[in-house]
């Protein structure tokens, strides 16, 4: 009923108020032909809440350069954010369409009723000039959860989901024991190549440096293979070894037992590298032929090589 009554409403002071300003003009300036209401309930904060109207202009009247209202700063409850005014020849060769848009910035605490404002649109004919109101409208509006008191407000506030439970220990332990199993096998893999040692073992630390030479075949860089060579025997032995000791080192060690002669070869050439200035090309001694056999040492090696010392 009261929608009927503001349609009324507009379309008279459309008719009565071009007649008080033109008295000459037999036609009104403008018939209002159609307004579309926002609807009047369940309004939140961030909502926007549009008015749309369909008018008719007489020939020779336009809207004023400022005859739509401006807009609104959003540091109000309710504030305008957009008049669009557009042709609509497809109704009749002067219709025009008016959207107004509010947005509501603010929330209220209980539910309220809020008014749209009124609205004047100026339109002008040369030295002549009318003005239409839209009237104010009243929406209702709802905060997005209810409180009950000003005080203690935050406590009051009812979330509108459910956390779902998560059971963290039937996760953890599961993902604890892959983690150990994957230490172990890492562990494993590291011990088994060499790579890191648990404890004394000079032949790996040795075949580690002798393989990284050897991925260069270059003869120059065997006096430095046999540098690390001597190196493993020497932390083996807690002493130099020279060549003329290997039989008593063998004898304390008997886990390369089977490796002496090829030992010795190495010795032999290394001797003969340093002291007699020959790299020792008939015993076929290479960078690559000492990383297979420090291999076969570490291999054997155990943990924790104790050197041995002579009494």
């Amino acid at each position: 009923m009261s929608r009927h009554y503001r349609a009324l409403t507009l379309l008279a002071l459309a008719v009565a108020g071009p007649a008080a300003v033109a008295e000459t003009d037999a036609e009104p300036p403008a018939q209002l032909l159609q307004v579309d209401w926002p609807r009047g309930f369940g309004h939140t904060v961030g909502d926007l809440i549009e008015l749309r109207a369909r008018l008719r202009l007489a020939p020779g009247w336009a809207l004023d350069r400022d005859g739509l209202p401006p807009l609104q700063p959003d540091d109000r409850l309710l504030a305008l954010r957009a008049a669009d005014w557009q042709a609509d020849p497809a109704d009749c060769a002067d219709c025009h369409r008016l959207l107004l848009r509010w947005q509501l910035f603010k929330s209220v605490r209980s539910p309220q009723s809020l008014s749209l404002p009124a609205v004047t649109l100026r339109l002008r004919k040369g030295q002549q000039i009318a003005a239409i109101d839209l009237p104010a409208h009243a929406i209702d509006v709802v905060p997005l959860a209810a409180w009950q008191t000003r005080r203690d407000w935050g406590a009051t506030i009812r979330p509108g989901f459910v956390a779902t439970p998560f059971d963290v220990a039937s996760a953890l332990w599961p993902a604890l024991a892959w983690a150990l199993a994957a230490l172990v096998c890492a562990g494993g893999w590291l011990f088994a190549s060499g790579r890191r040692r648990f404890g004394e073992r000079p032949f790996a630390d040795a075949w580690r440096a002798v393989a990284a030479l050897a991925r260069k075949p270059d003869p120059a860089l065997l006096p430095a293979a046999f540098a690390h060579w001597h190196r493993a025997f020497d932390r083996s032995a807690g002493r130099a070894l020279s060549s003329g000791q290997l039989a008593g080192w063998f004898a304390s060690h008997p886990e390369f037992a089977d490796l002496q002669t090829e030992v010795a070869a190495v010795f032999a050439a290394s001797d003969a590298c340093f002291f007699a200035r020959d790299p020792a090309p008939a015993a076929g001694i290479d960078t690559g032929r000492l990383r297979d056999l420090l291999a076969r040492l570490r291999d054997r090696e155990p943990l924790g090589l104790t050197p041995h010392r002579p009494a």
